[in-house]
């Protein structure tokens, strides 16, 4: 999924399903579709993903009619788009998570030291996968528009990961 969205031009987000703001939501619904599709049924193709999710999708919005009739509209979808498997993505992927009692994240399968008085605490890790680095911020609800660079982390996205 975060292939598709840096082929599209989009930032994933990921967020611990109990921090609050807005990407919780996101995050909620990634668990919902997670459980009433991708849990429930089996797909032959791609299409038969689209077809289930679109069902999916129609059926939450007609329950959220009320709601979504105040959203801005969405942009459409790119008409000249191909997926390509074999692309290295580029972009940028952010994670927000709270650091341990000793300043470190864990994500993407390893943990990183960020900074020893930063404990318990929300950090934006944005992972830049053309400059190939990790740039964490401090997340301060007091400050919100004050957000510190923490520390800088070499990262290099792991080939292995391709499906040609």
């Amino acid at each position: 999924m975060v292939r598709l969205c840096l082929q599209l031009g989009i930032i994933p987000v990921f967020v611990p399903p109990r921090e609050f703001g807005l990407q919780n939501a996101i995050e909620h619904f990634n668990g919902l579709w997670h459980r009433k599709v991708w849990q429930r049924y089996r797909f032959a193709s791609l299409a038969a993903l689209t077809g289930v999710t679109a069902q999916y999708v129609a059926a939450r919005r007609q329950r959220l009619a009320v709601r979504l009739a105040t959203a801005p509209p969405r942009r459409p979808w790119p008409a000249d788009w191909a997926w390509r498997p074999e692309q290295l993505p580029t972009g940028t992927v952010i994670y927000v998570r709270r650091t341990s009692d000793q300043g470190t994240l864990t994500f993407l399968g390893h943990t990183w030291r960020v900074d020893p008085h930063w404990c318990h605490r929300l950090v934006r890790a944005e992972v830049d996968l053309e400059r190939h680095e990790i740039r964490c911020f401090a997340l301060r609800r007091s400050a919100p528009a004050e957000q510190p660079l923490l520390r800088v982390l070499p990262y290099h996205y792991p080939r292995r990961d391709l499906v040609p």
